[in-house]
């Protein structure tokens, strides 16, 4: 169950990006974005556990041309991103996973290449 406030959500109902607390058996699993498609589909669902939440997180300034600097708004305002540090931390996510799979893949190619197993 999503909650806005003390208000539960029909997700079906919704449109647009919408912040809401997510419970799951009475218990708050953590703060969560839901994206939905304007035909109520849910298409993506970002949540932050509380774990995440008390993270300390410190400000980094970057500087980007104007091109993708306007590439950057113009994904936030498509309202898939709640803002410019959600975006950048997804990006950073998906290179994290990247990394992760090149690295098994690395290890995979190395024990094939070891042969069979004695």
């Amino acid at each position: 169950m999503c909650h806005i406030g003390t208000t539960p959500v029909n997700l079906v109902t919704l449109t647009g990006s919408k912040t809401c607390t997510l419970t799951m058996r009475n218990d708050t699993v953590g703060r969560c974005t839901v994206n939905w498609h304007r035909n109520g589909a849910v298409v993506d669902i970002s949540c932050q556990t509380p774990q995440s939440l008390a993270m300390p997180t410190e400000t980094m300034n970057i500087a980007l041309p104007d091109v993708m600097r306007d590439y950057v708004a113009r994904r936030v305002e498509s309202g898939q991103y709640g803002n410019t540090s959600e975006y950048v931390r997804d990006l950073i996510r998906k290179d994290q996973q990247e990394q992760g799979l090149a690295r098994l893949r690395s290890m995979l190619m190395d024990g094939l290449a070891s042969g069979p197993a004695d």
